[in-house]
């Protein structure tokens, strides 16, 4: 998929963020920016997909989806050697 078509998903996906706080537009965006290398973008925006699912009653801290988020979170933190940067919770729970 090429760049620019990431680009034009990214503005119509962060529309909707801005409407509609879901952790689902969140995670996507964080997807997109991954996929074009901006990994600082793509940090911010699986955390927020993170924060999200983990403060929703009806998902919490244990559905598949919330895990997914932060994994995604902790991953690319490691790759560009941000880890340390991460929120004291998710540290405290990839301990």
């Amino acid at each position: 998929v090429s760049q620019s078509r990431y680009k034009s998903t990214i503005v119509n996906i962060e529309r909707c963020f801005v409407i509609a706080q879901h952790a689902l537009y969140a995670f996507y965006l964080a997807k997109c920016f991954e996929a074009i290398e901006n990994y600082d973008k793509s940090i911010e925006y699986f955390l927020q997909a993170a924060e999200i699912r983990n403060s929703d009653p009806e998902v919490g801290p244990e559905h598949e989806n919330t895990k997914e988020s932060i994994q995604n979170t902790i991953r690319v933190a490691k790759l560009i050697g941000k880890e340390n940067e991460l929120p004291e919770w998710i540290k405290n729970l990839n301990t």
